[in-house]
């Protein structure tokens, strides 16, 4: 290789090295590969609300968009507020961090994803806060949302795919502009009530158990214990291993995929 293709290759990689750092790494919402989508396209796309940029404008989830509007409304209603310039403002102030939080470029004017930070924020805080604080159910008893337990399932189920989110010091500030004096009124205490509970072992307390084919190939045997009430309830009597049968839903595949 000649001094000037050196020279020129040496270039191009210096300027690709400029490019490249310019770009931020502070991303932490992705859209799911392509591939792992195919194999199960319901566990990766919402199939009720669209939450964020990614499924915004989605024909299928438009419905939702009126609750959106009507729980930002009562939210007013109940703090006694006529004006969103305080929102508006927030929301204005944490565009640019919000927008690096996706990985790919959003094509919506900062007025658009202004509206879309509080619509999507303050409909997830009052879904959450209708779900666990009485004060605020009682003020909207006949909600559709909690009238149907299909559609407040399917909202969880959205809420929790890797693609339909916000970031978290969105749901934060709006949730600290809009305080409820209960004490339960934090995101940690709202989350957990109205997504389960879920809750993770420290990595110490796992252990590892054998594979089937090891208690195959030691003689015992498998059968379903349909008679059980809990996925805990496991028998062992004369060599056979019976073992409660998992459903699996909509919702727990998208734990399971994640």
């Amino acid at each position: 290789m000649s001094g000037n293709e050196v020279d020129h290759v040496s270039i191009s990689i210096d300027k690709k090295l400029a490019e490249s750092s310019q770009v931020t790494f502070k991303a932490c919402i992705f859209r799911v590969h392509g591939r792992l989508r195919n194999e199960n396209t319901r566990a990766y796309e919402p199939e009720i609300i669209a939450i964020g940029p990614h499924h915004r404008g989605s024909e299928k989830l438009r419905g939702m968009e009126k609750h959106k509007l009507r729980y930002l409304q009562l939210l007013l209603l109940r703090k006694t507020e006529s004006s969103l310039a305080k929102y508006v403002a927030s929301m204005k102030g944490l565009e640019r961090r919000a927008r690096e939080c996706y990985a790919e470029s959003i094509n919506l004017s900062t007025d658009e994803f202004v509206e879309m930070m509080i619509l999507d924020g303050c409909f997830i805080i009052e879904l959450f806060r209708k779900s666990l604080l009485n004060d605020v159910r009682e003020r909207d008893r006949d909600d559709p949302i909690f009238q149907l337990s299909q559609i407040e399932h399917g909202i969880r189920h959205d809420l929790m795919l890797f693609e339909n989110q916000l970031p978290m010091f969105i749901l934060l500030e709006l949730l600290q502009l809009t305080k409820e004096s209960d004490t339960r009124d934090n995101i940690v205490d709202l989350a957990l009530n109205f997504l389960g509970g879920v809750q993770y072992k420290n990595d110490d307390e796992w252990e590892f158990i054998k594979s089937t084919i090891e208690f195959r190939e030691a003689g015992i045997k498998f059968k379903p214990h349909t008679k059980s009430t809990t996925l805990l309830d496991i028998k062992f009597e004369k060599g056979i291993l019976r073992i409660p049968p998992l459903t699996i839903n909509d919702l727990q595949n998208v734990c399971l995929e994640i």
